[in-house]
């Protein structure tokens, strides 16, 4: 599907979130982002405009943070042009679902999460 908008397709953009699936972000294969090559050319750019782990129903706080904490080894080999997170504060009363809902870094009153921080520590690696 994605070869029709060849040759004019500049890059190859997903969203991401692995909660739907993994239980815990320790359950994510090593490999996971890895099979986006089962449908793209290796040489196509990526980009993930969306990626994120919820903090509530079928996530909570310490489990965002594991997420982002293996972002950098679960895309070692993807190398992504750009990795945007879903959502900088939780959304109340949000159509989007609760679990959607809750990818923020910030609570919806602006407390910071456990994610936040382990966001900041991935300037570093």
């Amino acid at each position: 599907m994605i070869d029709i908008f060849r040759p004019e397709l500049d890059l190859v953009a997903f969203t991401s979130y692995p909660a739907t699936v993994f239980n815990s972000p320790a359950a994510i294969p090593k490999d996971y982002y890895e099979h986006i090559y089962d449908h793209i050319k290796h040489s196509d750019p990526v980009v993930f405009m969306e990626i994120g782990w919820p903090t509530t129903g079928k996530g909570n706080e310490a489990s965002q943070s594991e997420f982002i904490r293996q972002l950098p080894s679960l895309m070692a080999n993807v190398k992504p042009q750009v990795l945007a997170w879903s959502l900088l504060h939780d959304v109340q009363g949000s159509p989007l679902g609760t679990d959607l809902s809750a990818t923020g870094l910030l609570g919806n009153s602006g407390q910071a999460k456990g994610g936040l921080g382990a966001f900041k520590e991935l300037k570093n690696k």
